[in-house]
């Protein structure tokens, strides 16, 4: 049998379309508008939003999950993700891509909220030493030495960097 595509270049891919002004990412209880780098971690983006070269393109969204351990899932580059071929199961439906890293153990469920939101609806994620937990409107951070913050129902908006750790 034949080795599928996805597996011989070592990653599955596809394009989001943000087509309506500046995207937004959700991620848990953090809503971040406006903002050319979102989320930043160690002062490297982890997250980072560039405006269109030219008048009517498309505003260009790149970053990157990783499971709890650190190892890089899914990466975002320019509005095209590419899931890593090394996930126990990736699976896409309509508008939502869900990442398992071990039977029945979900790290990631990201959805597309067209015309310009991307929703982290799960995360289980390692990154940096820092651990991010997230579920709907709830996002967790825990750091190296134990300690961490939890947010819920949080905006930030036209900011240079959304939040940084």
């Amino acid at each position: 049998m034949r080795s599928p595509k996805c597996k011989q270049v070592g990653h599955t891919r596809e394009f989001f379309d943000f087509i309506e002004g500046y995207p937004e990412l959700q991620f848990g209880g953090v809503r971040l508008k406006n903002c050319p780098i979102p989320i930043e971690v160690g002062g490297h983006p982890l997250f980072s939003i560039k405006s269109p070269e030219v008048d009517g393109e498309p505003f260009m969204f790149s970053g990157l999950f990783s499971d709890q351990f650190g190892n890089v899932s899914l990466v975002i580059e320019d509005n095209e993700w590419r899931a890593a071929t090394t996930a126990w199961d990736i699976e896409v439906k309509g508008k939502t891509i869900t990442i398992r890293e071990a039977h029945k153990t979900i790290h990631l469920v990201l959805r597309v909220d067209p015309p310009k939101a991307l929703i982290v609806e799960r995360l289980d994620m390692s990154f940096g030493g820092i651990h991010f937990n997230a579920s709907g409107d709830f996002l967790r951070v825990t750091y190296p030495n134990g300690g961490g913050g939890e947010f819920t129902s949080c905006v930030a908006d036209n900011c240079r960097i959304g939040i940084s750790f």
